[in-house]
């Protein structure tokens, strides 16, 4: 094998190890395999609700442990440190149930048109902007995840895949130009 082909080898694995590390490892578990502590303090947030799905991330070092609960108002997604410290927690709201400046703002955007397929409502443990809402809209072909503030500022705008999560942190920040 020549220098110049292990060298391109060499580049090629390095990269390759780098992506991955760079993504976080998501794991679905069972109940049993979770941290009681976090199990207690969903417990205690939720009384009585059912809990439906439990994972591990592991993304730059830190670990993260999320659970889906059948809430009284809808599906929430909360997520723990392994101490069971709050960090997220996710609410599923109605579109009519968005404050009336996220409808003002959405209604004067370019995706005034967009048909919304979903709707959260974002507090993160100790951010200044909490709550945010994040909206996942369609509009003809073309399908976007939105970020606004409880005050109608629109924080973040990314393209969505189809049947793809949201778009990581260092997604477009800029809106996309409205299609018609």
């Amino acid at each position: 094998m020549t220098l110049k082909r292990q060298a391109s080898l060499a580049l090629a694995l390095a990269l390759a190890l780098a992506a991955g590390t760079a993504q976080a490892a998501e794991k679905t578990l069972d109940k049993a395999a979770m941290p009681p502590k976090v199990l207690e303090a969903v417990a205690a947030r939720y009384p009585g609700a059912n809990m439906t799905r439990f994972e591990r991330e592991d993304e730059d070092g830190r670990t993260v442990f999320e659970v889906k609960v059948d809430g009284p108002a809808g599906p929430v997604e909360l997520e723990f440190t392994p101490d069971a410290a709050l960090l997220v927690e996710e609410l599923t709201l109605a579109a009519k149930d968005l404050p009336e400046a996220v409808t003002r703002a959405l209604a004067a955007s370019p995706y005034a048109a967009a048909e919304i397929q979903r709707v959260e409502k974002v507090i993160e443990t100790g951010k200044a902007d909490a709550p945010t809402f994040e909206l996942k809209v369609q509009q003809g072909e073309s399908r976007h995840g939105l970020i606004y503030s409880a005050t109608g500022e629109l924080l973040k705008v990314w393209e969505r895949k189809k049947h793809a999560h949201p778009a990581p942190a260092s997604a477009t920040s800029a809106p996309a130009p409205a299609t018609r």
